[in-house]
């Protein structure tokens, strides 16, 4: 289903792939994003010592751009709305 880049499952489609990259670079689990750390508040804290690196990075992974130095503001209400998966041997 192709969707209006203005529609409702457009933009929460949108949310749900922001929001579970950023968990994958928290969790150090990104492929890809070696070296780099996303902090809510500062983002990935780019500073000219690595600036280059970000271009290529931000290049490859376009998805991280605009949180070179600051969060992303939904994170908090997406995270809190998106269901999570128990994994386990003892989840009911």
């Amino acid at each position: 289903m192709i969707h209006s880049p203005f529609c409702h499952a457009h933009i929460s489609c949108q949310m749900k792939k922001i929001h579970d990259a950023l968990i994958l670079v928290i969790q150090k689990r990104y492929p890809g994003a070696s070296g780099w750390t996303y902090d809510q508040q500062v983002g990935f804290s780019v500073c000219d010592d690595n600036r280059e690196e970000w271009k290529e990075f931000s290049k490859q992974h376009p998805v991280f751009k605009p949180f070179a130095n600051k969060g992303w503001e939904f994170f908090d209400d997406v995270n809190d709305i998106l269901p999570t998966r128990a994994r386990g041997m003892h989840v009911f």
